[in-house]
């Protein structure tokens, strides 16, 4: 189904960083084996969506899984209570007010307690978690309310349904909510889904991307799909990289390559009815 996987380690830092919390990026062409993997660190999340560019045109005829480490949706109801028709609106609405510098100085913070202002009844959340310097009425620093976060007509749950499967089973996703500190995922979608959202209005090779499990996929439709996926699922094998964001993007495309191979991978795809929430690949 795939003969190509990339596999992007994201990173909200607002300074160009490199190592340990950066941004890493693995491509594994299937036909080279599975140590001809292609790794780099790129210090800043513009340099990191020019080399997927780079990458997709370097292959034009190949049909190439693309993962990303941070969500692409948020739960349910969170759509609507914005006042948008459906997930890509949210994706344009964050890459029209979202501003990441090619130096990676970004207003996540400023976008969440934005969002936060437009959906609450005057106090803070969902969003929460910033330095304390940024603390405001609309997003504190730590987390000052209790889920689900009531809305005019209904509430948001803490974790998407996909979250919720992997915690029921043991495994502890975070919750796309915190926008800060240790493990927080929120900065990064929001930074992540910015990045993307550009990437498709902007790029020659956007024509060929599917969002999934938005959009259909498959044989027939778009040959490149970007789909999410966390790391932690997959086994981590600590002596193929000292650096632990490294060892795991190195990890995630040879387990990947091995699904492919396997042909599980179409199982996997065939995930569709997770409305605007999105899923993680193999959850």
């Amino acid at each position: 189904m795939f003969d190509t996987v990339i596999m992007i380690d994201w990173s909200a830092a607002a300074v160009p960083a490199l190592g340990a919390d950066s941004v890493w990026t693995a491509a594994l062409d299937l036909d080279r084996g599975p140590d001809a993997i292609e790794l780099v660190n790129h210090p800043t999340r513009h340099g990191a969506i020019a080399a997927l560019e780079a990458a997709l045109l370097a292959r034009p005829t190949r049909r190439v899984l693309v993962g990303v480490d941070f969500a692409l949706g948020f739960p349910k109801g969170f759509v609507d209570a914005l006042g948008f028709a459906s997930w890509r609106d949210v994706w344009r609405h964050l890459g029209e007010e979202v501003v990441d510098t090619a130096g990676n100085r970004n207003n996540r913070f400023a976008v969440a307690a934005a969002l936060n202002a437009r959906l609450g009844p005057g106090g803070p959340g969902p969003f929460w978690g910033c330095p304390a310097a940024q603390a405001s009425e609309t997003l504190t620093a730590t987390k000052s309310f209790e889920f689900p976060y009531p809305l005019q007509g209904g509430s948001l749950a803490e974790y998407r349904a996909t979250e919720v499967r992997l915690r029921t089973v043991g495994r502890r996703p975070m919750s796309v909510w915190q926008t800060h500190y240790a493990g927080s995922v929120g900065g990064q979608t929001i930074v992540g889904i910015a990045a993307l959202s550009r990437f498709l209005d902007r790029s020659p090779t956007a024509m060929r991307c599917t969002c999934w499990p938005f959009e259909p996929t498959g044989p027939g439709n778009d040959d490149v799909v970007i789909a999410e996926v966390w790391p932690s699922l997959f086994p981590i094998d600590m002596s193929s990289h000292p650096v632990r964001d490294a060892a795991q993007v190195i990890g995630t495309v040879r387990h990947l390559a091995q699904l492919i191979e396997a042909g599980d991978v179409a199982a996997m795809l065939a995930v569709r009815d997770a409305g605007d929430e999105g899923w993680i690949l193999g959850a």
